[in-house]
């Protein structure tokens, strides 16, 4: 899933997420016949007569096993700029089989630029600005249907401080049939100040936020509610996260809201 998702965020292939699952059917049931033929032969002696049979066996459980059906999950971070959201998930993605998408990418992607592009765009402008935002939101909720419609878990990557875009993204999940789940990730102020400073002194994140961004969200954002808490899994990100355990706590909520 690592190969997967890096894939589909250099290329944004989200939409044939629906039909990955048809060609991984294919592809392991070619093997079995490849490995079927193969015993049907004279010249086959008895440890590859084995090894063939046992080829045979597993490429038609892997066969059987991607056409089953799923219970995918859509997932949202909720967190300010340097939460340690995208190193969170990057690890979860790999635990859960899920599919995530980066709002930093997707909103960049938008406007046709590389994803370590520098936009140069001004605090609540161009990029940034409402209007851009909107659409970057909208855009993530599509790629959201077409990731659960695939049949696999999505992890939508964005500091949705806004209630009124997660209530947006938990309706969502109500249409498509999926269980929804709020991953916060918080952090002291000043290690996340700490963080942003230290991550644009690295480069390389498709991240523009800086402190003045930082400051700038605290000020305006819809902080989370009693109301939402149902869905909310709490991640301090300042210190070491098991990330298995945390997969397997949201396998576990996944699984008694199916």
């Amino acid at each position: 899933f690592r190969f997967l998702n890096a894939y589909l965020g250099h290329r944004g292939d989200y939409a044939a997420l629906p039909l990955l699952r048809y060609y991984l059917v294919y592809r392991a049931m070619v093997r079995a016949k490849v490995a079927c033929i193969r015993l049907g032969q004279g010249d086959i002696s008895p440890q590859e007569r084995r090894q063939e049979k046992k080829l045979f066996d597993d490429y038609l459980s892997l066969a059987d096993h991607y056409s089953r059906p799923t219970s995918p999950m859509l997932i949202i971070t909720h967190g300010l700029s340097g939460s340690g959201k995208s190193t969170i998930t990057q690890g979860l993605l790999e635990r859960l089989g899920a599919i995530r998408v980066r709002s930093d990418i997707e909103r960049k992607r938008l406007h046709g630029l590389d994803v370590q592009s520098r936009s140069q765009s001004g605090l609540n402008a161009d990029l940034y600005s409402q209007k851009a935002s909107d659409a970057t939101y909208e855009r993530l909720a599509t790629l959201a249907g077409h990731i659960v419609g695939g049949g696999y878990s999505a992890i939508i990557d964005a500091t949705f401080l806004s209630r009124r875009r997660r209530d947006a993204f938990r309706r969502l999940a109500g249409e498509l049939g999926a269980p929804f789940l709020i991953l916060d990730c918080h952090a002291p102020l000043p290690l996340l100040r700490q963080w942003i400073e230290e991550r644009a002194r690295a480069g390389g994140d498709p991240s523009e936020a800086d402190v003045a961004v930082l400051d700038n969200q605290i000020r305006h954002r819809d902080e989370l509610t009693a109301e939402e808490q149902p869905w909310v899994i709490s991640v301090d990100t300042s210190r070491e996260v098991d990330i298995e355990a945390l997969a397997r706590r949201i396998g576990n909520r996944g699984a008694a809201a199916s």
